[in-house]
Order: C-alpha cells, then sequence, then structure tokens
C-alpha cells in the first residue's frame, strides 16, 4: 500500500519524495506481527492436544515475514541486512 501522497490523484511531485519513514513503519509493523506469531506458537506447543498443522501453518507464515522484513530492510536507505528477528 502506498502512503496517500501517492493516491490523491494529484499530479505526482516533481522532486523525489523520501519514503524512508512509510518503510521504516512497514518494517516495524512485520516485526509485531512476527513476534505475535513466536508467542502464538510458544503457546500452541506448550499446551496438551495442540493442533501440528495449525503451528505449521504459523511457523510457515513465520518464516514469510521474516524474509518480508529481511526484504524491507534491504530496501532501506543504507539496505543494513542486519535485523532483529529470530
Amino acid at each position: 500500500m502506498l502512503p496517500s501522497e501517492f493516491t490523491s490523484g494529484e499530479p505526482v511531485p516533481s522532486q523525489p519524495v523520501d519514503i524512508s519513514p512509510y518503510l521504516a513503519a512497514k518494517r516495524a509493523k512485520l516485526i509485531v506481527q512476527h513476534d505475535d506469531l513466536d508467542t502464538a506458537i510458544a503457546v500452541l506447543m506448550a499446551s496438551t492436544g495442540s493442533d501440528d498443522l495449525l503451528i505449521r501453518r504459523l511457523k510457515k507464515r513465520k518464516l514469510m515475514l521474516r524474509d518480508e522484513i529481511e526484504a524491507s530492510g534491504a530496501m532501506s536507505i543504507g539496505g543494513s541486512s542486519t535485523s532483529a528477528v529470530r
């Protein structure tokens, strides 16, 4: 999703627009989702009679989020490949 300044129907600005705050916000949101999945997986694994298929799906989603986080870090200016994702 693009920032509202790109979807307003107005002409594109002649000067470059800094989207790094948008990328940082998106990356932060992905990290929160990743951490939430990590917590949910831990709770499910600790419970008796947990749904193995659900756990596998959540783990797969968590890996997809990790890839998105790493990609968003590479897109930012400076493109540091380090991340706080486990």
